[in-house]
């Protein structure tokens, strides 16, 4: 989308009063595939890239994303992403040949001056398809009003500088937000706000590595900032460098390319298997679906679609269990059923 100068001329000023906080741009480059960051947990579909470039050398050793600002004289600590005023977007792909459930998104910010104890209340998330004109196109999930916030938490990393290694005054805050939609392949962005504690930016850091002043080649910085009000967004740059920068995000869920089952084990108190136990799972959609203990009193249920939530019961002589409710998001195994008495 093309950016009037007043647009651009209202972000600039609010950006150089809020000195080393965000920096934008007003071209357009291409930018080459991701990889993805050895950092991402079990169950993360996408990694857009690491905020932790220093760990154990922040305050009071825990984690640090440094600002380089002496060695590669870069400024940008981080970038508005207060929820009503500005919302901020970047990108990622869902492989051709599969579809991905979404479970959630996590996205990193700080507020200055917050304790460890997470000041965050409001998370707001689209998902838009990617359009020719390289800004979001049409949104697929979510808006820009609704608060899909599930959990936030300090991430042991505090955001500090080279001029100043240690500053305990941005303390990172992982921002989760529920989804629970499944996209085919393509290529979309994420665009999202932030809020927290009133009158206190939502300052979202750009991906960090020591020793580059952008993502780690052959990535290439592809955020974008937004106004509310404004026509069109910018590229994210860092404001002394003018290098391109990316978010760090996370994308959650399942690969619906790969086979999900459920399997376990109904077992007597003392952890003997139970045979010949009846094992049912009901789901939303179907018939309910059953299968018969073995020697071990092992079952095993294959072919599961992520994002549906079933029920799965036990029914067996001289026995009584509990139901188990559960929502599939990748395979589960250890799912055991113990008597009730």
């Amino acid at each position: 989308m093309a950016n009037t100068s007043h647009s651009r001329l209202a972000l600039t000023i609010y950006f150089v009063l809020q000195l080393m906080t965000v920096g934008f741009a007003h071209s357009r480059l291409p930018r080459s595939d991701r990889g993805s960051s050895p950092e991402a947990p079990s169950a993360v579909l996408y990694s857009n890239g690491p905020f932790i470039s220093h760990p154990g050398q922040g305050f009071g050793g825990a984690d640090a994303s440094r600002v380089q600002n002496l060695s590669l004289g870069m400024s940008t600590f981080a970038f508005n992403a207060s929820a009503g005023a500005y919302h901020l977007a970047d990108q990622f792909t869902v492989p051709a040949g599969t579809s991905w459930y979404i479970k959630s998104v996590t996205v990193y910010a700080y507020q200055l001056g917050s304790p460890t104890t997470s000041p965050f209340t409001i998370g707001r998330l689209q998902i838009a398809q990617w359009s020719q004109s390289n800004d979001p196109g049409a949104v697929v999930f979510g808006n820009l009003t609704t608060n899909r916030l599930a959990s936030t938490s300090f991430t042991n990393c505090y955001r500090d500088s080279e001029s100043a290694p240690g500053d305990a005054q941005r303390p990172i805050m992982a921002v989760v937000m529920t989804v629970d939609h499944t996209l085919p392949a393509g290529t979309y962005f994420i665009d999202f706000s932030l809020g927290g504690t009133v009158g206190v930016a939502a300052a979202v850091p750009p991906v960090t590595t020591a020793g580059y002043t952008g993502p780690v080649p052959p990535a290439f910085g592809y955020a974008i900032g937004y106004c509310i009000g404004c026509s069109g967004g910018v590229f994210l740059q860092d404001s002394a460098t003018a290098a391109f920068q990316d978010l760090p995000f996370l994308i959650n869920g399942h690969d619906n390319s790969v086979p999900i089952s459920i399997s376990g084990r109904v077992t007597q108190a003392e952890g003997r298997g139970v045979t010949n136990a009846l094992v049912t799972l009901t789901g939303p959609t179907g018939p309910p679906r059953s299968v018969v203990t073995g020697r071990n009193g092992a079952f095993q249920f294959s072919g599961l679609a992520a994002g549906q939530t079933v029920t799965i019961s036990v029914n067996a002589r001289r026995f009584q269990f509990t139901p188990r409710t559960i929502q599939i998001i990748d395979s589960v195994t250890g799912l055991d059923f113990t008597p009730v008495f």
